[in-house]
């Protein structure tokens, strides 16, 4: 159940998502070691899909703090993938 006063955007389940390219692994290594290096994080962090959220026309989601998903977890990482605005 989504309460559309706090958000109107697609959800797709990671379990439905896969996301592909040339480069795309080295570049998620890349993004995630110097995300953790900004946040003063040592040892190991892994990136874990959770969601992809799909945003049309009109779409939003009001200012909020993540939940804990999994034990561990620290930060959200929000990866813009290209399209047209």
């Amino acid at each position: 159940m989504v309460d559309t006063d706090v958000r109107r955007t697609w959800q797709i389940d990671a379990r439905q998502v896969t996301i592909k390219g040339k480069h795309w692994s080295e570049n998620l290594t890349t993004i995630v070691s110097r995300c953790a290096a900004g946040l003063g994080v040592s040892g190991e962090v892994q990136a874990e899909l959770y969601k992809l959220l799909v945003y049309d026309a009109g779409s939003f989601f009001v200012s909020h703090r993540d939940s804990e998903k999994t034990p561990g977890m620290f930060a959200t990482l929000v990866i813009v993938l290209l399209s047209e605005y």
